[in-house]
C-alpha cells in the first residue's frame, strides 16, 4: 500500500508562508517533492499532517480571508493527494521514474501544460494548422 507523508518546509517565503512538502513511498519507491501549496506555519498540525482551520465565533475581515484561504489550500492539498494515489494506482509499478512524483504534481498543478501531450498526431496537426491560420 502506498503511503503519503506531509510536512511543512522550514523555510518561509516573502509572505511568511511555508510550503507543504510531500513524501510518497511504496516498496522501493521513496520520493519527495514540493506541492506549491503555501500556508502560515501556525496553521499546520505536524502530528496529524494537515492544515488547521481556525473556527472563531467572531471574525474580522482579515480572519475571514485567512480562513477562506486555508479552506482553499486544504481542498487543493486533498485533491492533490487523491490525484497522486489515482495516478499511482493506474501506473505500471515497475516503470516509475525517479521524478514520477514531481511529474504527478506538475500534472495536477498545471493541467494546461499536459493537454498537447495527450493529443494524437493528427489532432496536434489540426491544432497547429488552426493556430497559424
Amino acid at each position: 500500500m502506498a503511503t503519503i507523508y506531509l510536512s511543512l518546509s522550514s523555510k518561509a517565503d516573502s509572505t511568511k508562508k511555508h510550503e507543504v512538502l510531500i513524501r510518497f513511498s511504496h516498496g522501493k519507491i521513496n520520493q519527495r517533492a514540493k506541492t506549491n501549496i503555501f500556508i502560515p506555519s501556525d496553521n499546520w498540525n505536524e502530528t496529524d499532517q494537515q492544515i488547521t482551520i481556525p473556527n472563531n465565533r467572531i471574525m474580522n475581515d482579515e480572519t475571514k480571508e485567512l480562513k477562506q484561504y486555508l479552506i482553499d489550500q486544504n481542498e487543493k492539498l486533498n485533491a492533490l493527494t487523491t490525484s497522486i494515489q489515482t495516478l499511482f494506482n493506474g501506473s505500471d509499478k515497475n516503470s516509475i521514474s525517479n521524478d514520477w512524483l514531481k511529474t504527478a504534481i506538475e500534472k495536477y498543478n498545471f493541467p494546461e501544460n499536459n493537454t498537447i501531450q495527450q493529443l494524437s498526431f493528427f489532432d496536434l496537426y489540426k491544432k497547429f494548422i488552426t493556430d497559424i491560420g
